[in-house]
């Protein structure tokens, strides 16, 4: 039992460390894509829009599925909307795209480092 509770404390301590050393290279864990509402918008001629939904600033990269078709990049403050300028056609045509977002001044990248260039992709949140 004991042993246990030793094995738990070394692991929650090693977590907090992993954790901390994360945050001091200037690293946050991608939690962010739920701030994003995605939805078609008449005041932008129906196209695919983005609102932030959360207090803070965010970037929304957003990538195709179907490699080929134009990715971007939008700053969201909070409750602030933008167009992608893609039609509800369009996105059903080339099968929508993956979101990567971060809390504003940071940009998703993979496990190496490099920005996010393909849909499918693991990410993080690194500082610019």
């Amino acid at each position: 039992m004991n042993k246990r509770i030793v094995i738990l404390a070394l692991s929650i301590t090693a977590l907090a460390l992993t954790a901390s050393a994360a945050s001091a290279q200037g690293f946050k864990s991608p939690l962010w894509n739920g701030c994003i509402q995605q939805f078609y918008d008449r005041e932008f001629y129906g196209s695919l829009s983005f609102r932030n939904v959360c207090s803070e600033p965010v970037t929304v990269v957003f990538i195709p599925k179907n490699p080929g078709f134009g990715a971007g990049e939008m700053d969201l403050t909070a409750g602030r909307t933008d167009s992608t300028g893609y039609s509800r056609s369009e996105i059903i045509k080339n099968h929508g795209f993956d979101l990567y977002v971060c809390p504003f001044g940071y940009q998703p990248v993979d496990g190496n480092d490099r920005y996010i260039k393909r849909a499918g992709a693991t990410f993080r949140c690194k500082q610019d």
